[in-house]
């Protein structure tokens, strides 16, 4: 909302209002969390196929912003997101946690590993914290 503020305090040079109120009204209209899910009926194909879920959608939103909204609301998806969540969390902790560990004990000179090792595990916590961050959106 403190998005459509500050376009409502916007104004062009000559005095007037550079938005237009129609144009406000799609931008709230669009920033709105859908309140209730959607029943089988109601969802897109690709939601439908399995044949045992048939209320607690997460609605399709075609939307970053609404996507992240809906991850605070309760879902049939609640517990896969969630559990992504966490598990990106504790890999990036694990390997700021890890790295910073052998910087303090001075592993990071070669003696315990060499440069390809570390790069190698690098590109793993890397990857699995992308894998884990982009599957709950």
């Amino acid at each position: 909302m403190a998005i459509l503020k500050s376009l409502i305090a916007m104004s062009c040079s000559d005095g007037t209002s550079c938005v237009s109120r129609t144009y406000l009204v799609h931008l709230r209209r669009s920033l709105a969390v859908p309140r209730k899910h959607a029943n089988r009926g109601f969802t897109v194909p690709w939601q439908q196929d399995n044949e045992f879920i048939v209320t607690g959608h997460r609605r399709a939103t075609n939307s970053y912003l609404r996507s992240l909204q809906s991850v605070f609301r309760i879902h049939n998806e609640t517990v896969n997101i969630w559990s992504h969540i966490v598990g990106a969390t504790v890999f990036l902790c694990a390997a700021v946690f890890l790295y910073l560990e052998r910087k303090s004990k001075g592993y990071l000179d070669g003696h315990y590993s060499t440069n390809a090792d570390d790069v190698a595990v690098g590109i793993y916590f890397v990857c699995v914290i992308a894998c884990f961050s982009l599957s709950f959106m």
